[in-house]
């Protein structure tokens, strides 16, 4: 869970932010990121039908924005 401002910060520009925990894993994010990615993804309501996700080591191209 968020320990920061982060939320705060995130639903005053007006997102919508869901927080899951890590069960019994202490890890941080549970050890497994992919696994909350595909769990927001089939239960969180999404305004559009499609989402684009992103790693923080890649970059969209230039010419498909």
């Amino acid at each position: 869970m968020s320990t920061d401002e982060t939320v705060v910060i995130a639903e005053r520009v007006g997102a919508k932010v869901t927080q899951r925990g890590y069960g019994e894993n202490k890890l941080v994010f549970g050890g497994d990121e992919s696994a909350h990615r595909n769990w927001g993804l089939k239960n969180i309501p999404f305004k559009y039908p499609w989402v684009f996700v992103i790693d923080a080591d890649e970059r969209m191209m230039p010419e498909y924005l």
